[in-house]
């Protein structure tokens, strides 16, 4: 998937906005990565589509820390979430969580297996675009390369 996006960002020029375990077909050997990519797909079915997206903002929220307020502005569908930067609407009640948390105690990960992920993950996921991690970037993390 990385060396995909990598082509298309550094080849095509084109830059995928929309990963997502639905758009992509994997065949997964681990089972802690794959009951991991089952509950992330199965988080939004069955909720009502008018609050689909913000309680996935409020999710990406609660995982990463409030959005800062020049990235959170910049979208073209801001007023559609937030009441004002970092106020999502029909949300008050955030609850800070952590993915080494959710890896080690709810999916069950083995301790020594949960920073090299997450240290992983998190740098592809920052909000500033600047500061996140490329597919080129990915593709050499020492996750990657680990036994």
């Amino acid at each position: 998937v990385l060396a995909g996006l990598h082509f298309l960002h550094g080849r095509c020029r084109i830059i995928h906005a929309d990963i997502k375990p639905e758009n992509v077909l994997l065949y997964i050997h681990d089972k802690n990565l794959h009951r991991f990519l089952l509950d992330a797909a199965q988080c939004g079915q069955g909720t009502d589509l008018r609050l689909k997206a913000p309680d996935h903002v409020a999710r990406i929220i609660e995982l990463l820390g409030r959005i800062p307020p020049q990235i959170a502005l910049s979208w073209n569908k801001s007023t559609k979430f937030f009441r004002r930067p970092g106020a999502l609407l029909r949300i008050s009640r955030l609850v800070p969580r952590s993915l080494h948390t959710i890896l080690a105690d709810r999916l069950k990960w083995r301790k020594h297996e949960v920073p090299p992920f997450t240290n992983f993950l998190l740098s592809a996921l920052r909000y500033a675009p600047e500061k996140r991690a490329t597919a080129a970037q990915c593709l050499q993390h020492a996750w990657l390369s680990a036994p």
